[in-house]
């Protein structure tokens, strides 16, 4: 009942819609029905948003790398290969013998400037209401983690023969400079003596000082969990050991050697060496708010292709052992150098030790493919199908891969090197991020792009990381990141 003086009329149109919006079959009852009772109840707005995404403390790598800025697409520089010299090159001679004019060797080489860019957009309506974080921000920020992932992701995995606007990261790199310059671990962490064979060889054959060994974190826990494998769960965390403060397990630091900077390889992590989590292929279902399998683009990507396994023949140069024996899915996506599509159904095959299997990957009518990345599962058996191998298309209908298991799903790398442990700026430099454009962010007006209620954003760089010297870096490939 109105009571004229105790409520004013807006108070009670107020009071009726909140009760109007309750969705209780029935009508709501707010002072009775406990299913209803927060009808009259105000909603706790809170200010701060949490996210589960990357921040700026999650670039380890990119924090720390030397940075110069360039002026040209093309970031040229000179590399010495040797004084010319040698052991059969001597420089001893007679009293009066004239000496020997040598040259030094130099080679002239650079690397292309790669173009990164992220676009958004806010709508007119989200920057009018109160909002929890200024919308614009919360998307410029976003687009600015995405392009900063996806560069972080190419220092260590690019390969610009399966995607020409990426740039050849370090495994590449050096497995291109020389093949003996990445081991094989086969699921296993690379043996300490192993790695002390690397940087004597750094050091003694290319002078170079090796200082960090770049790895997962998952990967680094397994090093801080070797003294759980030899039982010595509880170790002493403190000069005075006072008995109060053991704990669990250890930290590993690195591994003392004679031949590193200051006697020591340092561990360092970094998320984006994660190639052992890429899964398929996802897109957000806008009805469920959940990531579903789906082409990268409604309108960009190319059609899902069809594969066909061979069967399973002995090879030579398989690397399936007897412990890898049994039934592997494979899936395949296939790619622009932008988009991806929907990965086909599974197909299986048995393999035993010693054999292949060989895939027949075929493009289908639409969008020209121009790479493929093979999926497989992660262990015999398993249902986990993960990355494998991405491949150039071979533009001839069908592109034809053999599995030796020389790629395992679910394993990453780690990266040994001279990362500039003497300098960042003379000739003892490894490596240095160029920039033509550091990130920068762009808003334009609203109406711009012919959408009048819409402002748009973009956040681009122009830049490549540039490995000068990639005799001074080792890459252990198919290292673990789980017992």
């Amino acid at each position: 009942m109105f009571i004229p003086g105790q409520y004013g009329v807006d108070q009670i149109m107020e009071i009726r819609k909140a009760f109007e919006a309750n969705t209780a079959e029935g009508g709501a009852t707010p002072f009775v029905d406990p299913s209803s009772g927060a009808t009259l109840s105000m909603q706790s707005l809170d200010k701060t948003f949490v996210a589960i995404t990357s921040t700026d403390k999650d670039f380890s790598f990119l924090n720390q790398a030397p940075k110069r800025n360039v002026n040209q697409v093309l970031a040229e520089y000179n590399k010495q290969k040797s004084h010319g010299g040698g052991w059969y090159n001597s420089s001893h001679m007679g009293q009066s013998d004239e000496p020997i004019f040598r040259d030094a060797v130099l080679k002239r080489l650079y690397d292309e400037i790669c173009y990164i860019g992220e676009g958004f957009a806010v709508n007119k309506p989200s920057e009018t209401v109160d909002n929890v974080a200024d919308p614009s921000l919360v998307q410029g920020n976003s687009a600015l983690r995405r392009g900063m992932e996806n560069l972080q992701r190419s220092i260590w995995f690019g390969n610009k023969s399966t995607n020409k606007l990426t740039q050849n990261g370090f495994l590449k790199k050096v497995l291109d400079a020389d093949s003996t310059f990445v081991e094989d671990c086969r699921g296993q962490l690379p043996a300490v003596d192993l790695i002390k064979d690397h940087t004597a060889s750094v050091r003694t054959k290319y002078m170079g000082i090796v200082n960090d060994m770049w790895m997962h974190n998952n990967t680094k826990a397994l090093y801080d969990q070797l003294y759980d494998d030899n039982a010595k769960t509880f170790v002493w965390q403190n000069a005075s050991q006072n008995p109060g403060n053991a704990g669990a397990g250890n930290i590993i630091r690195g591994i003392y050697d004679s031949n590193a900077n200051d006697e020591m390889i340092r561990f360092k992590t970094d998320i984006w060496m994660d190639k052992h989590n890429w899964g398929v292929p996802m897109v957000l279902n806008e009805d469920t708010g959940i990531l579903v399998e789906g082409p990268t683009s409604a309108t960009e990507s190319p059609e899902t292709p069809v594969l066909a396994l061979g069967v399973p023949a002995a090879n030579p140069l398989s690397k399936f052992v007897a412990a890898d024996a049994g039934v592997y899915q494979y899936r395949v996506s296939s790619g622009t150098n932008r988009h991806w599509s929907q990965a086909c159904a599974i197909e299986s095959a048995t393999l035993a030790a010693g054999q292949s299997v060989e895939l027949t990957i075929t493009p289908q009518a639409g969008i020209p493919a121009t790479r493929h990345v093979i999926f497989r599962s992660i262990a015999p058996g398993s249902t986990d199908v993960r990355y494998m191998k991405e491949v150039a298309d071979s533009g001839g209908g069908t592109t034809v891969y053999t599995d030796k298991n020389d790629d395992i799903p679910g394993t990453t790398i780690m990266v040994l090197g001279d990362f500039n442990s003497r300098s960042d700026s003379d000739e003892n430099r490894t490596h240095v991020l160029s920039e033509l454009l550091p990130f920068t962010k762009t808003l334009f007006p609203y109406g711009s792009g012919g959408k009048f209620r819409m402002k748009h954003g973009m956040v681009e760089a122009y830049l490549v990381m540039q490995i000068l010297t990639e005799e001074k870096f080792r890459v252990f490939k198919n290292v673990p990141v789980r017992k």
